[in-house]
């Protein structure tokens, strides 16, 4: 049951199917438990967690699983032939890289145990989960390095295991004189780094010195230069956003009922939030040629224009052709006019940047009839 509440809350709780085979399969003696029906019965309890999953998706076009896909490289460009180096460099950084130096001796260690002897302890049985726990969600993710970017918090379930097996496998190190200094100095090295790049991230204004050198040799029209090189830019200046609560109320003195609309998911919940008053911000992003989001299956401006058309429209982001004009024949925000500009600076560094146009008649999208099936 537990098994499937995981997978109603991720998908990738599916991964518990080949965890434990891979475990009773490296356990003798536990290897006839593949001949018992407890086990099958539990993994049918296991996949009733697809039922609602699968029941919701044929009343709302799939668009779960075309999502999916989406991420998972389906369609795409074509391979990538540095992506699993890409890949394991997101861990190595994500996960500290002398954490990656102990994590490999300790897994390596337990490969090369001999099959598990039929008096292996149930403590023992239970590393060797741990062991799959470990490998299976890392290793499920690099054929996808090929054919799309694998984001490094996917596999984290694999370090929640992995952690355990390092534990053992210091302690063990810890009671071996030749090997007791390389592993005292790795994990001290790993420590201090650690607590050094959390420091760096939680005040980065201490990289202001070097983020300003650097964003001397950006070109004239890089707006935020400096945001490229700090890696918490995008957790920058968000509150400053509030800032629309009193463009809508001014357009709402004179006589208006305007909505909001942006070019992407995250401004479009950011602007929601700390806008005071909280107001219902639309997303036209998939209209725009993006993937499509939770946005496209609440009513919208895209599917449900005939409620919005001839309203005002605040718009929040960057222009495109279809915002603008289509071939020369629509636009759907005709008249459109620049109102606003809301920025974030940072001593002197501009980090965020943020358009506000005004458009007093809403004329609605033309997009394809099936990239906006009616959900």
């Amino acid at each position: 049951m537990l098994i499937a509440i995981g997978i109603l809350a991720k998908y990738t709780m599916v991964l518990i199917a080949p965890v434990v085979l891979l475990t009773l399969m490296m356990a003798p003696r536990l290897r006839n438990r593949l001949r018992q029906p407890g086990i099958y019965v539990c993994a049918a309890i296991g996949l009733t967690g697809f039922v609602p999953i699968l029941i919701w998706n044929m009343q709302h076009g799939w668009v779960s699983f075309r999502h999916m896909a989406g991420q998972a490289g389906v369609g795409g460009a074509g391979l990538r032939p540095l992506g699993l180096l890409e890949y394991v460099a997101g861990q190595a950084i994500v996960l500290n890289p002398f954490w990656l130096l102990l994590l490999a001796p300790a897994i390596g260690e337990w490969l090369r145990r001999p099959a598990a002897r039929a008096d292996e302890t149930h403590s023992e049985h239970s590393m060797r989960y741990l062991l799959s726990a470990a490998i299976v969600p890392w290793l499920f993710f690099v054929p996808f390095s090929f054919v799309t970017k694998i984001q490094p918090n996917w596999p984290a379930p694999a370090t929640i295991a992995a952690i355990p097996l390092v534990i053992g496998w210091g302690r063990r190190r810890m009671k071996n004189t030749d090997s007791l200094v390389a592993f005292r100095s790795t994990l001290i090295t790993g420590a201090a780094t650690g607590l050094l790049t959390g420091l760096v991230l939680h005040r980065t204004e201490l990289l202001l010195p070097l983020l300003r050198f650097a964003a001397r040799a950006a070109p004239s029209w890089e707006l935020t230069p400096a945001a490229k090189f700090d890696p918490t830019s995008r957790l920058r200046g968000w509150s400053k956003l509030a800032a629309i609560d009193g463009i809508l109320a001014h357009e709402a003195a004179d006589g208006r009922d305007p909505f909001i609309m942006t070019d992407d998911y995250q401004l479009a919940s950011q602007i929601a939030f700390y806008c005071p008053s909280h107001p219902r911000v639309f997303c036209a992003q998939a209209a725009l040629g993006q993937r499509q989001s939770q946005y496209d299956i609440w009513p919208n401006p895209i599917r449900d224009a005939e409620q919005f058309i001839g309203r005002t429209c605040i718009y929040v982001g960057q222009l495109d052709a279809r915002v603008t004009e289509e071939g020369g024949k629509h636009a759907a925000l005709p008249g459109l006019r620049k109102i606003a500009t809301i920025e974030h600076f940072v001593d002197g560094l501009r980090y965020q940047l943020w358009p506000v146009f005004a458009c007093d008649a809403y004329a609605g999208f033309s997009v394809p009839s099936d990239r906006h099936t009616r959900y």
